[in-house]
């Protein structure tokens, strides 16, 4: 998406951009969508697009510097890609912006294990768990960081 496509949409606000990227082109990529209010809404890009979703996603960073979603989108890429210490940063920019980003601690603690770095990942997906204690995958990423560390030492 260009910069100036990004700048006509108009930009969803904390959980509602990512519950609202259900709508999908044929190709699965997420798009600028016409919602019942006659304004756009910016989806998020599935992360298996990689290099065309980090420019989006630097694209939405630049025109919201407070979007804690892209960041959190943009660290879940680099994560995927394989850059884990530039997905930590990511996750940690949108924990800045928003420390009860939940889903944004999970994803630190998951690039941190990818890292081999278990007490770590331990105490942040801690953290997920006490922000939201019924968020199932910040248990089963802890479980699983704990079980490595164990088989690791």
């Amino acid at each position: 998406m260009s910069g100036q496509r990004a700048k006509q949409c108009k930009l969803m606000e904390g959980s509602t951009w990512r519950k609202r990227g259900d709508a999908t082109t044929e190709d699965s990529r997420y798009q600028q969508c016409p919602n019942p209010g006659g304004t756009s809404v910016l989806f998020k890009l599935p992360t298996s697009m990689g290099s065309e979703s980090l420019k989006t996603f630097d694209e939405v960073i630049i025109l919201e510097p407070n979007a804690s979603d892209a960041r959190y989108n943009k660290g879940s890429v680099l994560r995927e890609l394989g850059r884990y210490d530039e997905a930590i940063k990511s996750y940690e920019e949108a924990i800045r912006l928003e420390p009860g980003a939940y889903d944004a601690w999970n994803g630190k603690g998951m690039a941190l294990s990818k890292q081999g770095m278990y007490n770590e990942a331990i105490k942040t997906f801690n953290e997920a768990i006490w922000i939201n204690p019924y968020y199932i995958a910040a248990w089963f990423n802890k479980g699983l960081a704990l079980y490595m560390q164990y088989f690791k030492s």
